[in-house]
C-alpha cells in the first residue's frame, strides 16, 4: 500500500504518474468493496493531494471521478446504515477526497421517503460539499416521487446558495404541497425565493 503512495509522491514523469493514478483508482475500488476504508481513504487522499500539484493533475482528477462513479463506492455507500461512528467518518473522508461526485453514490439513500439511518448519513455527508455539490443533487429535484423532490428541495436549500435558485423556483412550481413547504422553507432565506405563479 505505502509503496505505490510513494511512487505517486515521487513520479515525475507526467506518463507514468498518469499510470499510477489509474492502478490506484483500481486499487481504491478493491478497498471499498473489501470494505477497507482506512486504506480507502489513504490512497484516495494521496490522489486528492496529487490532483493539487503540478505532474499530471488532470490525470489524479479523473482517477478520483472513476472511483466516484464506480459501483464499488455505491456498494459501499449502500451500508451507510451499518457504519459504525469511526467507519462512517473513514467513509466520509473517501467521499471528500473524491469530491462531490461522490454525491451520485449517495442518490439511493437520499430518495428515502423517510429519514433512515441511510438518508440522514447521506444527507450530512452530501452537505459538507455545499454549493460545490449542487450538480449532483439537481437531479433530484427531477425525480417523479414528491418525497425525492422534497428532499432534493431541503438539500439545495441546505447550501444557501444562488445557484440553487433556478431549481428551487422550479421546485415551487410543483403542485404537491409537501414540495412546496420544504422549497420554501429555511435554512433558504424566503426572501430569496420568488412566490408561487398566480400568487
Amino acid at each position: 500500500m505505502l509503496l505505490i503512495t510513494d511512487l505517486l509522491r515521487i513520479e515525475e514523469n507526467e506518463a507514468r504518474a498518469a499510470d499510477i493514478a489509474t492502478d490506484m483508482a483500481a486499487l481504491a475500488d478493491d478497498l471499498l468493496l473489501s470494505g477497507d476504508f482506512a486504506n480507502s481513504a489513504l490512497v484516495l487522499g494521496e490522489l486528492r493531494k496529487a490532483s493539487e500539484r503540478t505532474i499530471a493533475p488532470k490525470a489524479m482528477r479523473a482517477a478520483l471521478t472513476t472511483v466516484g462513479e464506480s459501483i464499488a463506492l455505491r456498494e459501499a455507500a449502500s451500508m451507510l446504515s451499518d457504519f459504525d461512528e469511526a467507519t462512517l467518518d473513514t467513509f466520509a473522508a473517501c467521499c471528500k477526497s473524491i469530491g462531490p461526485i461522490a454525491i451520485r453514490s449517495l442518490h439511493p439513500a437520499l430518495q428515502s421517503e423517510t429519514e433512515t439511518l441511510d438518508y440522514v448519513r447521506a444527507r450530512d455527508i452530501t452537505q459538507r460539499f455545499g454549493k460545490a455539490g449542487i450538480s449532483f443533487i439537481v437531479s433530484l429535484a427531477d425525480d417523479n416521487r414528491w418525497f425525492v423532490q422534497r428532499n432534493a428541495a431541503s438539500l439545495l436549500g441546505a447550501t444557501r446558495s444562488p445557484d440553487a435558485v433556478s431549481t428551487l423556483q422550479g421546485s415551487l412550481r410543483r403542485s404537491d404541497p409537501r414540495v412546496l413547504r420544504q422549497a420554501a422553507s429555511p435554512p433558504w432565506p424566503a426572501s430569496r425565493i420568488p412566490p408561487r405563479p398566480g400568487r
